[in-house]
């Protein structure tokens, strides 16, 4: 079964069990307790038109046997939209700029999801950043470049 999923504030395992149980029997739910879910993976299989395959494996005593295979789209960070300018006030690290990227395009970058490196030294104008999605992360794939700018309130816009 394939599943889109959507930009969201849900945890991402859950948002992914929950559409795939979507018009399943109840007997056939998958969830957190009974398996174990292994880090997502770039779906080489053409045959399914999704960009991530991830297997759920039943744990020993769940009395459920077989692998599931979830097919899905993570998002591409980097046709996620235009690229904005943040205005960094003392942001010194990635982190520290994520909440405002996740305003902005209205999506929910967690600490698992990406690479919290240091920000590049601000320069006299714009300076290029670029947040990088970690590979096993279960939302997002590719990388989300902005500029940044001095200034002393951190803030958002678009280019």
């Amino acid at each position: 079964m394939a599943i889109d999923l959507s930009p969201t504030t849900q945890d991402a395992l859950s948002l992914i069990v929950q559409n795939y149980n979507q018009g399943l029997d109840p007997a056939l739910h998958l969830d957190d307790t009974d398996f174990v879910f292994n880090a997502p993976m770039v779906n080489p299989d053409v045959a399914y038109a999704r960009n991530t395959r991830l297997y759920a494996k039943p744990t020993a005593t769940s009395g459920k046997y077989g692998r599931v295979t979830i097919y899905y789209n993570r998002i591409d960070l980097t046709a996620i939209g235009a690229k904005p300018i943040v205005t960094r006030g003392a942001a010194t690290m990635m982190a520290d700029i994520v909440p405002l990227l996740n305003d902005y395009y209205g999506i929910n970058l967690v600490a698992a999801d990406y690479d919290n490196v240091a920000l590049p030294a601000q320069g006299g104008g714009l300076t290029q950043a670029i947040l990088t999605a970690k590979v096993d992360s279960l939302m997002f794939i590719g990388t989300l470049d902005f500029d940044l700018e001095a200034g002393a309130t951190p803030a958002i816009r678009a280019a």
